[in-house]
């Protein structure tokens, strides 16, 4: 009775550990599969895994990624000012919630080639619910960024000279009467 009783238990614990396997093989391919970026951390931060596309736009892979901060593998910079910007996994972990970029990150791969991304960061919660990690989903956006810009310059410039257009004229008048009155501050407009 005994031994009958220890060869189920241990069919049991085979079976419970071939599902999950099984189902961790699912997890990987799914996340193999997605068309986005996904990098994921554990509760300190240090990277566990990069897809495919994670891999290409960081420049890192898998092997050489696991155990770094998520810093070194995800260097991101504003566009604009190109100073760091915050880092969502450490926001994510900081504030236990859901958290995007802001607008005009830029990822600054490995090579120093740079891709326009945008990005949400979430908790990763074990069925304790405590936090365990978290995973890191972005995209390239550089050639819709990029389109973005150059529809805003054709909408306020003139397509033969390259000047602004009266339009956009206006507008830079409008602001600089307006920081005028509110800066008690003065200006010229010279006519040609």
């Amino acid at each position: 009775g005994a031994r009958l009783q220890t060869d189920r238990t241990d069919h049991r614990r085979r079976v419970a550990e071939a599902e999950l396997r099984a189902e961790k093989e699912r997890a990987e391919v799914t996340l193999h599969s997605i068309g986005d970026a996904v990098i994921t951390t554990d509760d300190r931060g240090l990277v566990e895994y990069l897809n495919p596309v994670a891999e290409e736009l960081t420049g890192w892979t898998t092997t050489e990624a696991v155990g770094e901060p998520i810093r070194v593998v995800f260097d991101i910079i504003n566009e604009e000012t190109r100073k760091p910007v915050e880092d969502p996994i450490a926001r994510c972990l900081r504030d236990n919630r859901v958290v995007g970029l802001a607008n005009h990150t830029v990822l600054i791969g490995r090579t120093g080639r740079e891709f326009a991304i945008q990005d949400s960061a979430a908790p990763i919660r074990g069925a304790d619910g405590e936090m365990h990690g978290v995973v890191l989903v972005f995209n390239d956006v550089t050639e819709t960024r990029r389109m973005a810009q150059e529809m805003s310059y054709q909408a306020s410039h003139d397509a033969l000279t390259g000047l602004i257009n009266r339009r956009a004229f206006e507008e830079r008048l409008a602001r600089v009467i307006g920081t005028a009155r509110d800066d008690a501050s003065e200006h010229a407009l010279c006519y040609l």
